[in-house]
């Protein structure tokens, strides 16, 4: 048995000290009083003194009381005169001396519920906190029943499907990336051109019902913002100071962050973080980085009129739909030069849906910020960023 239940003991002088630590110190005629009453029911162990056996002594490496094998472990405690309750088995059945450099149990290991609420569907995943690592990620569309209880119930069942997957039996709690105008302190729904049947809900006090929380226990940001957090606490914005991160998508999302932490105002930072509605070209800036300013491109020159994934699988024979794309980014990479000037970050992340064909846009985009301490780099965690961002702001505060 030796090497497989008990290892190697520590070495130990012949004063019984432990030379690897996490052993006893004292002499060999002094026992760990505190295992001893534990064998011993809570008895008083200054009545329960003994001289142990060298062996004994050290309990140190997580061994049971420096035991190296059962048999020997069998020898060792008959010449102990000390009446252990259920003889042997119990003192070999003892708990081991913790010890504190060895991975954490997945079980013990503080984590979050983390959710990505989007138009469409919603997506939940356990993200621990020591490194921010998710566990497998649970998805579902938004429920045929188009009501505030069936949708607190999906949120409720991907959670807990979330944490099982993740072999988690507890949780600390739950932090939701979810897209405004949404009241984030206080859990509440101002949306009515999406999911209007969470107009006014208090969704953190239903949501907290259903697992059996304290409402503390629910909390929220903004979707962008956790994208934002993901990049910049386990992504492409790691180990940077400050970083924006844009979202390409049916719209443009935007996200600042100084030190790790949002920025909703400051020198550079446009209201809310939010560059969307920012003078360009005389419109907005959606209007010129959004899924429909490249379908509308497409079709001025083509006359057609297709899904963006589509320009993108054409670009490879179809000069038009590369063409597009050159322009998107030439055009991106002035912008953001502009944009992004008196902010002056050292990293821009670019996610989002249109990201996916970055190779087709990016390098031109990179290529017009060239001279500036500005560098545009493409999403390391793309879809899972607002959950993974969702578990930064539980566990950081930001």
């Amino acid at each position: 048995m030796d090497g497989e239940c008990f290892p190697p003991l520590p070495q130990t002088t012949r004063k019984g000290r432990c030379t690897q630590g996490g052993g006893l110190k004292g002499q060999s005629d002094e026992i760990c009083e505190a295992l001893i009453a534990d064998l011993h029911d809570g008895q008083d162990p200054k009545l329960l003194r003994a001289e142990l056996p060298e062996e004994l002594e050290c309990p140190g490496k997580g061994r049971v009381l420096g035991v190296r094998d059962e048999e020997r472990a069998r020898r060792k405690l008959r010449k102990i005169a000390l009446p252990i309750p259920g003889g042997t088995e119990d003192m070999l059945q003892m708990r081991t001396i913790p010890q504190p450099r060895l991975p954490v149990p997945v079980s013990e290991e503080k984590s979050v519920l983390a959710y990505d609420v989007g138009g469409s569907h919603v997506s939940a995943a356990v993200c621990f906190g020591s490194d921010y690592r998710l566990g497998p990620v649970v998805t579902a569309e938004h429920p045929g029943e188009e009501t505030a209880v069936a949708f607190v119930a999906m949120l409720h069942r991907i959670g807990t499907e979330a944490m099982g997957l993740a072999g988690v039996e507890s949780v600390l709690g739950a932090e939701l990336a979810v897209p405004g105008p949404f009241d984030y302190a206080n859990g509440i729904s101002q949306m009515t051109h999406k999911m209007p049947y969470l107009f006014n809900l208090d969704l953190r006090g239903a949501l907290a019902s259903r697992f059996g929380w304290e409402p503390g226990q629910v909390r929220f940001l903004n979707d962008a913002a956790g994208y934002l957090l993901g990049e910049v606490g386990a992504g492409a914005g790691r180990g940077f100071g400050r970083v924006v991160c844009i979202t390409l998508g049916t719209g443009i999302g935007s996200g600042y962050a100084v030190n790790g932490r949002v920025a909703k105002d400051g020198p550079g930072v446009p209201p809310g973080g939010e560059i969307w509605d920012q003078p360009y070209q005389g419109g907005i800036v959606e209007d010129a980085f959004s899924t429909r300013a490249l379908q509308a491109a497409y079709k001025k020159r083509t006359g057609t009129v297709k899904e963006v994934a589509e320009i993108a699988q054409l670009a490879s024979t179809d000069p038009d739909a590369a063409a597009v794309f050159a322009e998107f980014g030439q055009n991106l990479g002035v912008a953001l030069r502009a944009i992004l000037a008196v902010f002056d970050p050292e990293v821009v992340v670019i996610g989002g849906g249109i990201a996916r064909s970055w190779q087709l846009f990016l390098p031109l985009a990179q290529a017009e910020v060239k001279g500036t301490k500005m560098e545009l780099r493409l999403s390391e965690r793309m879809d899972q960023a607002p959950l993974v961002g969702a578990g930064v702001a539980w566990f950081t505060h930001a």
